[in-house]
């Protein structure tokens, strides 16, 4: 742990003394996965809840992931305790509620802690729609909460907690529940698949309403009388006289629609798969027909909500949130008669192919010639592409502290070399300006295309003997001292070759249909037997082990690249990357595979926040990095930080109104870093610490604003403050 002391003595002080106590833990310990892009996340995001109430707005999404916030822009995890995906969530009242994978319902009254409801019976039923109202129960209006999934289940409850299911004769898988009341009339109606239509009055009967669409029906919602089902293939319905009569909607849609919002003045919003139409109260509206910022961006879109009324939690007002995979989001707000649309976060979005650390920071290269660097593996920089690169996708990237090369589809090569440019700044000192020029390193930043000398696809790059060798299509091998000038080299294959990695004894080079070349001298290149015709996708050298990951969850491992051994991995998912730290190796794949080991033998799976596939991976100061799809870049903080949280500043402001006091910190620290705050009264060896719940540092910057209450008669003549690392 690290720690660091600062004093109060219950007064705002002039100035602090800082005492740094260092003692430092070994152990590895697991922090957990952050995203670094998208940004907020990129969990696909299945549904979303608000409370006018509570100003507060939850999204359920993939793996377990729960997002909750205040403001419909800044958006915190919060732990649920599952990896079950959640489909779907509802207020029933005060207390959140949520459903999901393999028959999960969580509920929580404060939206931090989830607990799981006991379900009787049990089920593995996905619950894919869940809605809170009232129904006359024995004749009592009584609140209950219901949800609908697989097989035709319909559980329900009257506190959130407790669930039991209710018998119907029909099997359809259920998606969508709503809780209606026209002219005191409550009744309960799910939608699900071919069409079907179930209500109830009192959760006991449940009755078929005749069908008129064979497509399946995703969402309902009951507003001003009525009742409204969006589904597939463009498909809305109307449900007038209190669902005793359903009527066709055309709204131009022709593709999936999946949520629906409704606003001000009778105005709804559908939103599904490349939809977006809108009802402004009298004719509908593509939404896709322009550009931001009248009109959102095409996108897939899964979830939605109207905010419409301000209250003294929440001055959000008169708003439409669309969400979508990937933790897309899309702001609309009606302004100036017209409705303007805003992305809060324009992440990147372009697919990453490689993640290389050889320069002694994060290079990631991608789709449309993306070329990505970071020194943290937390803020992320977009470096200018040489334009002949920016309709190509870049597949691997290596090199050395001299030089990176990237490489990709059709024969492009690029380089960055550590040159020193000049950085010319000025100051004034009184009236007179002083001119300073520094000089910085060009690596990573300015890249060059080098000379088109092929049209293949490369892919595996490595440095070796003062050489950079680069692989590809049909078996093909270059390599350069400079970047530019490219010699081809004679292989016996013509498979395709995606990995290439070395060590001092020479360079192993790995692709299609079990290929695994080796050479000692760079030049001469032998077929080595892999005893599998997997794709092996990607090669290491970890540790003093060649390492290759591949096709169907292959993992070989060698010690001098010619004799190889099949470890067991237990997965048949494609692994794609494979990187060492501290003791432990770390595999990645698609569909969010991810194994460890300490020995190369025994492989465990792992958890990881996404179901995306990921490509590559790269360990930096304690931190793994793993990219892949649509701008996945995910990070995990294994080792703790050696250095301790900073108290950059401290002090108190007094209300004697209420009786209390704040205590205001500044913390200057390393993006997630966690630890708490320590007190005192006296220091010694037999000084009494109160802990503080565990804090972490979020923004990039490093720096952390903490507010303390306390009470005035609570507080001691003097105190001491320390920052402690946990983990």
């Amino acid at each position: 742990m690290s720690n660091m002391l600062c004093f109060g003595n219950g007064i705002t002080l002039p100035g602090l003394t800082l005492l740094i106590l260092l003692a430092f833990a070994n152990k590895e310990l697991n922090a957990g996965w952050r995203w670094s892009n998208p940004l907020p996340h990129g969990n696909n995001i299945s549904e979303m809840a608000y409370s006018a109430d509570l100003g507060l707005a939850v999204q359920v999404t993939d793996k377990g992931r729960i997002y909750i916030s205040s403001d419909l822009y800044t958006w915190m995890p919060v732990e649920s305790g599952v990896t079950n995906a959640l489909r779907a969530v509802t207020f029933f009242g005060s207390r959140i509620i949520i459903t999901g994978e393999n028959g999960l319902i969580l509920f929580s009254d404060d939206g931090y802690k989830y607990q799981k409801a006991n379900v009787n019976p049990p089920t593995t039923d996905w619950f894919e729609g869940v809605a809170s109202g009232k129904l006359n129960i024995n004749s009592t209006s009584t609140p209950v909460v219901i949800a609908v999934g697989d097989n035709g289940s319909i559980y329900s409850s009257f506190d959130g907690s407790n669930w039991v299911k209710r018998a119907n004769s029909y099997t359809n898988w259920l998606r969508g529940i709503c809780i209606g009341n026209r002219s005191g009339n409550p009744l309960a109606v799910a939608v699900g698949e071919a069409g079907i239509i179930l209500t109830s009055p009192n959760l006991t009967t449940w009755n078929k309403v005749t069908s008129i669409t064979s497509q399946h029906l995703n969402r309902i919602t009951f507003t001003s009388g009525n009742f409204y089902v969006v589904g597939e293939n463009g498909t809305a319905l109307i449900g007038m006289s209190g669902g005793s009569t359903w009527i066709p909607e055309t709204t131009g849609a022709t593709n999936s629609l999946n949520t629906m919002a409704f606003g001000q003045i009778g105005t709804r919003l559908y939103a599904g798969n490349n939809e977006v139409r809108y009802y402004n109260g009298a004719t509908w509206v593509n939404f896709l027909a322009g550009s931001l910022p009248l009109y959102p961006p095409a996108w897939n879109y899964t979830a939605s909500l109207a905010v419409n009324a301000v209250n003294a939690v929440n001055a959000v007002n008169g708003v439409f949130l669309l969400g979508g995979s990937s933790g897309f989001m899309c702001l609309g707000s009606y302004t100036n008669n017209a409705f303007h649309w805003s992305i809060p976060y324009d992440s990147i979005r372009q697919w990453i192919w490689d993640v290389s650390t050889d320069a002694g920071f994060y290079i990631a290269v991608g789709n449309n010639g993306l070329i990505l660097s970071s020194q943290n593996g937390v803020s992320w920089d977009v470096e200018l592409t040489p334009l002949a690169a920016t309709n190509s996708v870049l597949l691997g990237v290596g090199g050395d502290t001299n030089m990176l090369v990237a490489v990709g589809s059709q024969g492009t090569v690029l380089y960055t070399t550590n040159e020193m440019l000049p950085e010319i700044s000025t100051n004034y000192v009184g009236t007179n300006m002083v001119i300073t020029t520094n000089y910085i390193s060009a690596l990573g930043v300015i890249w060059y295309s080098a000379p088109k000398f092929n049209t293949n696809a490369f892919q595996g790059v490595c440095k070796w003997n003062g050489f950079y060798y680069i692989a590809g299509d049909n078996g093909l091998i270059f390599r350069s001292s400079n970047g530019t000038n490219w010699t081809w080299i004679t292989t016996p294959t013509t498979n395709t070759l995606s990995g290439l990695a070395s060590f001092v004894g020479g360079i192993v080079a790995v692709g299609s249909k079990g290929t695994i070349l080796f050479t000692q001298d760079g030049s001469n290149w032998s077929s080595i037997p892999s005893g599998t015709t997997n794709w092996l996708y990607k090669v290491r050298y970890l540790n003093t082990n060649f390492v290759i990951v591949g096709n169907n969850g292959t993992l070989l491992t060698s010690v001098d690249g010619v004799n190889w051994t099949r470890q067991t991995t237990g997965v048949l998912k494609w692994l794609t990357d494979v990187v060492y730290l501290k003791g432990t190796y770390y595999a990645v794949g698609t569909q969010g595979a991810f194994l460890f080991s300490t020995n190369l033998v025994n492989w465990t799976v792992g958890e990881i926040i996404t179901g995306k596939s990921l490509y590559a991976a790269g360990v930096s100061d304690g931190q793994l990095i793993a990219a892949g799809v649509e701008g996945v870049i995910l990070r995990n903080q294994l080792y703790p930080f050696s250095t301790p949280v900073e108290i950059v500043k401290y002090g108190q402001t007094k209300n004697y109104t209420d009786g209390t006091i704040q205590h205001l910190f500044l913390f200057y620290g390393k993006p997630d870093q966690r630890f708490s705050l320590d007190a005192t009264q006296k220091l010694g060896i037999d000084s009494s610490w109160t802990t503080s719940e565990p804090l972490e540092i979020t923004d990039p910057s490093g720096f952390l604003y903490y507010i303390e209450s306390d009470y005035l008669t609570n507080q001691p003549n003097s105190e001491f403050f320390r920052t402690r690392t946990v983990w």
